[in-house]
């Protein structure tokens, strides 16, 4: 371009210089000089035009340094660019990798909240119970300093007592005599009258058990009770019949064929494993070694209640499980009786005693019950685990009476224990049909 400008200068130059000489010839020296000056002032505008072009050319040389620069830097800033976008790549799958971290890690904050949650619930019931416990301490103390003050008014007459009893000691040894033979005469009248049962199972049928003799002799039966007891689930008829030493102790006692009544207590873990829809076998095993050995012995299966009660928000929610797994133990049962030839099987729902206490509680219509979980004597539990207490054992045990004796609970006399007629709440669940 600034090649162009001075090429074109140049020619101008010439043309006007040859117009002038052209134009001499004919022209006075005043014409001349004229020329002359034109030419002059042409030569300061070439001058003035080649600094320009001079001046162009430095600038030319700046702008393509200036390019040349320009296009190093976008080059670098493009290699940049790469760089960069590879390393947001790189970015994204942290920040991929990182979201995938946070989640698990919410997931697990939501989980151990929650574990929190049962710990704290747990937490607040130890100190209930901590509390509950120093009061009773401190009534304890009450009553100690009382009694301490009896025993002293007792050995008084303690010394005085020692004296009449050399004097009865005497009458009791003839008496005692005259007791031993007349027992010995009634044990052999009546004991052709026992009935001998047979109870095999763990902690949530081992309390009904235990009372069935005392509660049978109020009604006039002679009721003898065998226990071989395992807690938990080592209790259920198939860990029973697995382990050799307590299969053996069962196996023993009905040997000889004794046994009016066998009750087991459900449930089996592999029973439990497929919700009731297959048959214990264990059940099956001991009822064939049981009618093996007495052919009218009574099988009995008894259905608890579900353990850990505070994990149940209330009694309808408590009982459900078991009130589904009460319909399949039955059905069990009319299986285990076709494949014996129709032998005696009876079923009973002892647990259902626990809900419908519980249920009362909840609607503050139980009065001698205090708390869900404390002491025995005024608690429907008496642990975490759901222990019976007294009044859910008296209870249920009236419905182990009409099931192995078909004894009504109303039979009974009043329970001067309980303010609430727990005789007819056993009647109430009979007469239900469960």
């Amino acid at each position: 371009m600034l090649s162009s400008i001075k090429t074109t200068a140049c020619l101008l130059v010439v043309v006007m210089i040859s117009a002038s000489l052209s134009g001499c010839l004919g022209n006075s020296e005043e014409e001349i000089n004229g020329y002359n000056q034109t030419i002059n002032e042409n030569n300061d505008l070439i001058n003035s035009l080649e600094e320009q072009v001079e001046n162009l050319s430095s600038l030319l040389l700046v702008a393509n340094s200036n390019i040349a620069n320009l296009e190093l830097e976008y080059s670098n800033l493009n290699y940049e660019l790469t760089s960069m976008n590879n390393k947001q790549n790189q970015s994204e799958a942290a920040i991929e990798s990182l979201e995938e971290q946070l989640f698990t890690m919410e997931f697990s904050l939501v989980e151990n909240k929650s574990i929190k949650n049962s710990l704290q619930s747990q937490l607040d019931l130890a100190n209930q119970m901590l509390l509950l416990s120093n009061q009773q301490v401190a009534d304890l103390e009450s009553e100690l300093l009382s009694a301490n003050q009896q025993v002293a008014g007792l050995e008084s007459e303690l010394l005085l007592a020692n004296s009449t009893i050399t004097t009865l000691q005497e009458q009791l040894a003839e008496l005692s005599a005259q007791l031993n033979e007349s027992l010995t005469e009634e044990n052999n009248a009546s004991e052709s009258d026992e009935y001998n049962v047979l109870y095999i199972g763990h902690s949530f049928g081992r309390p009904f058990a235990s009372q069935m003799e005392n509660f049978a002799s109020i009604v006039g039966i002679e009721h003898n009770q065998s226990i071989v007891f395992s807690g938990g689930d080592s209790g259920s008829p198939e860990e029973l019949w697995d382990d050799l030493e307590h299969r053996t102790d069962i196996i023993e006692i009905l040997d000889g064929g004794s046994i009016d009544a066998l009750i087991m207590i459900c449930c089996s873990p592999s029973w439990q494993a497929d919700y009731g829809m297959s048959d214990d076998d264990a059940v099956w095993n001991f009822t064939s070694y049981a009618l093996e050995q007495n052919p009218n012995t009574r099988i009995g299966l008894a259905m608890p209640w579900e353990d850990f009660p505070l994990q149940y928000d209330n009694a309808s929610e408590h009982r459900d499980l078991t009130d589904r797994g009460y319909n399949m133990w039955k059905n069990m049962a009319n299986r285990l009786s076709g494949d014996f030839n129709n032998a005696d099987v009876f079923t009973f729902y002892h647990g259902e005693v626990i809900y419908e206490l519980r249920h009362m509680f909840e609607e503050g219509t139980l009065s001698d019950v205090d708390q869900l979980i404390g002491p025995s004597e005024n608690s429907l539990f008496t642990d975490q685990k759901g222990h019976a207490g007294k009044i859910a054992i008296d209870t249920g045990t009236l419905l182990w009476m009409a099931a192995i004796h078909n004894v009504e609970p109303t039979s009974f006399p009043m329970f001067s224990d309980w303010q609430t007629d727990i005789r007819m709440i056993a009647q109430d669940i009979i007469d239900e049909g469960n």
